[in-house]
């Protein structure tokens, strides 16, 4: 949790750190957000990023990932 960190996004630090928790590379990973604002800096990272709009179109875009829901 950022609060537990003291970051937030957009920092990249905050993105950063979560690789360093989970062991995985920025490309092995998907970050979703409702404000597109918030994809800038993890896609400049290397992330695969998803602007959520809506449930449908959310699992459509997790299926081209090869993420089934």
């Amino acid at each position: 949790l950022s609060c537990d960190v003291g970051l937030a996004k957009p920092d990249n630090k905050i993105f950063k750190l979560a690789l360093e928790k989970v062991n995985l590379s920025a490309d092995e990973c998907i970050f979703i957000d409702d404000r597109e604002e918030h994809l800038a800096n993890p896609a400049a990272l290397n992330f695969n990023v998803i602007n959520f709009k809506e449930n449908k179109l959310l699992i459509k875009q997790l299926n081209k990932f090869d993420v089934w829901v």
